[in-house]
């Protein structure tokens, strides 16, 4: 099972709707399920920045892994840029489009840094109404438009 399966099963229809974010302010976000385990979870920070070509959301994703055992997580959008791990000697390769693939040497919590940004500029209408929203005013994310998982 891919990681992004396993928190999907958890948050089948999950919308996170972050309000009133502003520049250096970091959010996190955490839910608990019934029947799960801390060994099961996924978590993600997310921490607004403004750039020179407007806001974007730096999102850091942890989760663990099996020493060997390969982790296959999704990408949702062509709006994350910058994947890679953060502080570990694991493996990050390419895997069937629009996957990558995870390994690392032993087992434990591994994490994944990304940057998210709009994918258009103007008013919100169709069809960018389900895409991510990073203002400097709010920010709106579906899971599974901005979430890699």
């Amino acid at each position: 099972m891919t990681v992004r399966a396993m928190a999907l099963n958890r948050l089948t229809s999950a919308v996170l709707a972050l309000a009133a974010l502003s520049g250096t302010r970091t959010v996190l976000a955490q839910c608990r399920f019934k029947n799960t385990t801390s060994s099961d979870a996924v978590t993600y920070r997310l921490s607004p920045e403004k750039t020179s070509a407007g806001m974007q959301l730096e999102i850091e994703m942890t989760f663990r892994v099996a020493a060997g055992v390969p982790a296959e997580v999704d990408i949702p959008s062509e709006l994350i840029s910058d994947l890679h791990l953060v502080g570990s000697k694991a493996d990050l390769k390419d895997g069937p489009s629009g996957t990558k693939t995870i390994t690392a040497p032993t087992s434990g919590l591994v994490s994944l840094s990304y940057s998210l940004r709009n994918g258009w500029t103007g008013p919100l209408v169709h069809p960018h109404e389900f895409q991510p929203v990073i203002l400097s005013q709010y920010t709106e994310l579906t899971g599974d438009k901005a979430l890699v998982g």
